[in-house]
């Protein structure tokens, strides 16, 4: 049971991450701020598990030299994960938090917005790696600190409790703590508006703060289980499969994010599949959709014609 831990479980994982990106690349209207966010957590996560699955493939031929100069992208990608996480969580509680002023976003400002973003969940885990890496080569036991044992591949327990897990914790435990301070904003607003346009418009941010709540939990979950696989030695089958979770977790994430409704229209829109099956799940999505194309054709068809004379 244990190849349920290793490559082929992270293997499944990045497929899944890599058909979310895919799906959120082609449909534009999943591109807003919020969209752009969560494919940059997706796409940090994916190329964790790529990495994790090269690193366990190639261990047990690696030299410590190898593993030094591999183990601080891991350090990386791990860490910007939950960094990005943590961004899904501030901008719904800001967003939910000023909704009752309206503040409209225009395009160009959520592109700074998210250029912003990119600099905290990137650039402060670059910061972290750089200077995990120079107390790895350096004699920090002097100082009566532990070091991160890159060479080691995260093999040290210590080393990857102490600089991997506890800043992921305290990251989880600050994305709780916005999540909390979300929900509150959501019951204010609740309480204070009942079927006014001003509710309509941040009904879908409640819907985003429910389903990135969800993945939230997945993640804690999946941190949680892998900090006590780290230090049980536990061979029991039900233990195995449960350890694994967050192996898997590129797919409850796919099914969670991109197996619905709205991106299954949205992908035959795209694709121009339209059969009765099609315009039952959603008929106004398309005879929009039509509309659109109706009127995109009598411009054209007008413009000609005026062309010719």
């Amino acid at each position: 049971m244990k190849i349920f831990k290793t490559i082929p479980g992270m293997l499944v994982s990045c497929f899944f991450l890599l058909l979310v990106l895919l799906v959120y690349g082609l449909l534009p209207k999943l591109r807003n701020l919020i969209g752009m966010v969560f494919m940059a957590y997706v796409f940090s996560l994916f190329i964790f598990f790529m990495i994790r699955a090269v690193l366990t493939f190639t261990k047990a031929t690696m030299t410590p030299e190898d593993c030094k100069k591999i183990s601080p992208v891991l350090y990386f990608a791990a860490l910007s994960k939950f960094f990005w996480l943590q961004i899904m969580s501030f901008d719904l509680f800001w967003v939910l938090r000023g909704s009752r002023k309206c503040r409209v976003v225009n395009h160009h400002g959520e592109n700074v917005k998210f250029a912003w973003y990119c600099l905290y969940a990137w650039g402060v885990p670059l910061l972290i790696m750089a200077l995990t890496v120079v107390a790895d080569n350096i004699d920090i036991r002097q100082y009566g600190l532990l070091p991160p044992k890159f060479s080691q591949c995260f093999g040290d327990r210590l080393g990857a409790l102490y600089y991997l897990h506890i800043p992921i914790g305290i990251i989880i435990g600050v994305n709780t703590v916005l999540f909390i301070m979300t929900y509150y904003s959501i019951w204010l607003i609740k309480r204070g508006v009942n079927a006014s346009s001003e509710s309509r418009t941040t009904n879908k941010y409640i819907d985003n703060y429910a389903m990135h709540l969800r993945l939230a939990l997945m993640m804690g979950i999946s941190w949680i289980l892998e900090v006590v696989e780290i230090f049980t030695s536990s061979s029991n089958i039900v233990w195995t499969i449960l350890s694994s979770y967050h192996i898997f977790i590129g797919v409850p994430i796919f099914f969670l994010f991109v197996f619905n409704k709205q991106c299954f229209v949205g992908l035959c829109i795209k694709f121009n599949i339209n059969n009765r099956f099609v315009r039952n799940m959603k008929p106004s999505e398309y005879s929009k959709s039509e509309s659109e194309l109706r009127n995109l054709r009598r411009s054209t068809f007008k413009g000609s014609k005026n062309d010719r004379h």
